[in-house]
């Protein structure tokens, strides 16, 4: 049997079909089928059923999507799909190619909210019918493509497919459905600092939502010069404004959903050389040899170096051109004279407010002193010590928290307001949701352990958005089996170094606690005690020093939230600070002055010092301090070395000094000045250092006895009458004090 087919403007089907055995014909007959070209004839041998009647019945057969065929058979009981035959193909393959139907759906990429809804537009080519029919694999979608989204509890993808009326064409995007939990927010928690006459950039970052983000600026001013674009975010210009610029921003998502936040920039002024951060490029950075032949003047009677008397005493050491302001001294605080100060026992801790005009210390029976720094004039006000607000506070790193600090106290932690205006601090009565603490031992945390045992809450660290606060609690340093985690949005997570158990996620309390998973593979052979804490800035992973077990003598790295502990980093010792992922360290003690840093997870730290000066010297301790809060941002670590033991004298590279350390690659090393510390240890002679929030300061205590032991600080009003060689308890009746110094870094 054969089948002509001819094609016109309205398409013929015509011919003539013969059949042996019952030697029926047909004659001639018009059909109307969509006026298609031959590629579109398409008869797959599924489509067809053939049916007829054994005279003179004609039988449609069925309608398939790519085209309407009529077909008719007379005196037969069957008919096959082999009537299109070889004369088709090659106009058919000819046209394939030529006039292929083809689907596109915009957007390409979609995002959308739990159930929220989506408009989608679908665009067909090469055929007259641009009709479609949409369907989703999860969700409802109309006949005009209006989507809308399944309810989710985590972000998931749907797919979403337009196909042709008439052509087997189709077109399919993936939709991405946020949950309900992705809120809207601000991530930009504080801008690096900028100068006059230089180009400024920065870039506000979005989280959550439905993108994409459009910014504004709802409160306050920008620097002069410096401007905000709308729809990326970066604030950019050449600012002739010094100072600090205070201003509210908002994102709008693309659901309409917006939010607020306050920040600062802050400007500095450019006279001459612009000393101070982040290149400091009026301090020395040589490797020689400094052995000093006195210390500075720093009392009030020109008799003595120091003294019982001198707070206010600005004095610069000749050899590194730096001003040092003595900042306290025996009646600083006329309410307990002839008290001694410090700052924090860690010099990790953050000491001063987000614009560095506040800073707290601490004296020698437990209270936490406050006091205003005037850049400007370079001078100290004290506005009193404080014996109800803990003993191991961190200012808030964030502008919002200028005047906050984060302290546990009476073994809660609180948030701390300071009110300028008369200098009084209060709790933050909303904080933690309107409880205005928050308390370690609830039944979603410890759940009374820490009541039961009478035990402490030692070392502490805070997060650059302030939202994140970690905590070591037991009887005593090196024997605190639990690291606490406070967390604003997800409440307490908890590690055990004694069982090595992590609770099950978030305010499970403390039952059905998990196992560690270590990296290494292996298994402390021990019961553990933790000598220090800390957290690293991003607030994802908590930094453990842990005693009494050999086989971890070095740092461990947990993952918050998780039960993954990294304890591969047989290198990490000694003091340290942290940045966003990455932390500080003094490494391999033996193998001579080595400050490097390392990425959390691996196992290959980074040298940032030049060591050839200084190889094989050792015999001094060190504490880091790092107070940087903006992610990508490389300012210095603070390194302040002190003698190994008492009366110890200078004799090589960096002896006693308060080193900045860049981690840029540079290995440039920058010497600020001595620390003017004996190194007797105790209160009063084991030096610690706590650079400021934005690096234009150090904080640290001193004895001022180095190379002048018994003549340093003394209690015996303006005389030097300390002896050294008493016992720590005994040392302050005889004279011996110790007091907070400002260090300029510039």
């Amino acid at each position: 049997m054969y089948l002509r087919v001819r094609q016109g403007q309205v398409p013929w089907l015509s011919g003539r079909i013969t059949d042996r055995s019952l030697k029926s014909s047909v004659r001639t007959r018009k059909f109307e089928v969509p006026p298609l070209p031959f590629s579109r004839l398409r008869m797959p041998q599924e489509s067809f059923i053939w049916s007829a009647r054994n005279k003179g019945n004609s039988v449609v057969t069925r309608i398939t999507r790519t085209l309407a065929l009529v077909a008719v058979c007379f005196g037969i009981t069957s008919c096959n799909n082999g009537l299109i035959g070889s004369q088709l193909k090659s106009s058919q393959s000819q046209s394939s190619r030529q006039n292929t139907v083809t689907v596109a759906i915009t957007p390409s990429s979609p995002s959308v909210a739990s159930s929220g809804k989506l408009q989608l537009d679908a665009s067909v080519t090469n055929t007259s019918d641009t009709g479609v029919r949409w369907s989703a694999s999860a969700g409802t979608i109309t006949p005009s493509g209006l989507f809308t989204a399944p309810s989710v509890k985590t972000t998931q993808t749907v797919t979403v497919t337009a196909s042709s009326l008439l052509a087997s064409a189709e077109a399919s995007v993936p939709v991405t459905v946020t949950a309900a939990s992705a809120r809207l927010a601000i991530a930009t928690t504080s801008f690096p600092h900028g100068t006059v006459g230089t180009s400024y950039t920065a870039t506000l970052a979005g989280t959550g939502g439905i993108p994409p983000y459009v910014w504004t600026l709802v409160s306050g001013t920008l620097p002069l010069g410096l401007q905000l674009n709308s729809s990326t975010g970066v604030i950019a210009g050449v600012t002739t404004q010094s100072g600090t610029s205070s201003f509210s921003v908002q994102v709008t998502d693309g659901s309409g959903n917006s939010v607020t936040q306050t920040l600062q920039i802050v400007i500095g002024s450019q006279t001459g050389t612009n000393c101070g951060p982040p290149s400091y490029p009026c301090s020395r950075s040589d490797s020689l040899v400094l052995i000093p032949k006195a210390p500075p003047q720093l009392g009030s009677d020109p008799r003595y170096f120091g003294g019982h008397l001198g707070a206010g005493v600005v004095a610069i050491d000749p050899d590194y051109n730096n001003r040092i302001l003595r900042v306290t001294d025996g009646n600083t605080d006329i309410s307990r004279p002839g008290q001694s100060y410090k700052p924090g026992g860690s010099a990790e801790k953050n000491v001063s407010s987000f614009d560095e005009s506040l800073f707290l210390v601490h004296n020698e029976t437990g209270g936490v002193c406050l006091f205003h720094y005037d850049a400007t004039s370079f001078t100290t006000a004290f506005h009193g010590c404080f014996n109800n607000v803990g003993s191991s506070p961190d200012f808030g790193y964030t502008a919002a928290d200028q005047n906050a600090f984060y302290s546990y106290y009476a073994k809660k932690l609180y948030r701390f307001v300071i009110d300028t205006t008369n200098w009084t601090i209060a709790a933050d009565a909303t904080f933690n949701n309107g409880v205005g603490y928050f308390d370690p031992d609830n039944p979603n945390c410890l759940n009374g352990q820490i009541a039961a045992n009478n035990w402490y809450t030692g070392d502490s660290g805070l997060s650059s958005d302030d939202n994140t606060m970690i905590v070591a609690i037991g009887p005593s340093q090196d024997a605190y089996p639990y690291y606490v985690v406070w967390n604003r949005t997800k409440g307490c997570q908890w590690m055990n170094v004694q069982t090595w158990q992590v609770s099950h996620g978030w305010n499970t309390g403390l039952s059905n606690p998990q196992g560690i998973s270590w990296a290494s593979g292996g298994t402390p052979s021990s019961a553990g005690g933790i000598h220090n804490a800390q957290i690293d800035r991003s607030g994802n992973f908590g930094v453990l020093t842990i005693n009494q077990v050999t086989s971890l003598n070095h740092k461990l790295f947990w993952t918050i939230g998780t039960n993954q502990v990294d304890d591969t980093c047989v290198t990490c010792h000694s003091h340290w600070a942290c940045d966003f992922g990455v932390c500080f360290w003094q490494m391999g003690p033996g193998s001579g002055f080595s400050l490097e840093h390392q990425t959390i997870g691996s196992v290959d730290a980074v040298l940032d010092v030049d060591t050839t000066p200084v190889l094989a010297q050792w015999g001094s301790d060190e504490h880091m301090s790092h107070a940087n809060a903006v992610q990508g941002e490389k300012l210095i670590y603070l390194a302040a070395w002190q003698p190994g033991g008492g009366a110890s004298s200078v004799n090589q590279v960096w002896g006693d000094e308060i080193l900045g350390v860049n981690w840029d690659g540079s290995q440039r090393t920058i010497r600020f000045n001595k620390s003017w510390d004996s190194g007797y240890g105790g209160f009063y002679g084991s030096v610690r250092c706590s650079i400021s929030r934005q690096g234009h300061y150090a904080i640290c205590n001193s004895d001022l006895q180095m190379y002048n032991l018994d003549k340093g600080f003394g209690n015996g009003l303006n005389q030097d009458t300390c002896d050294h060689t008493q016992s720590t308890a005994k040392r302050n009746t005889t004279g011996c004090r110790s007091d907070v110094l400002l260090f300029e870094l510039r």
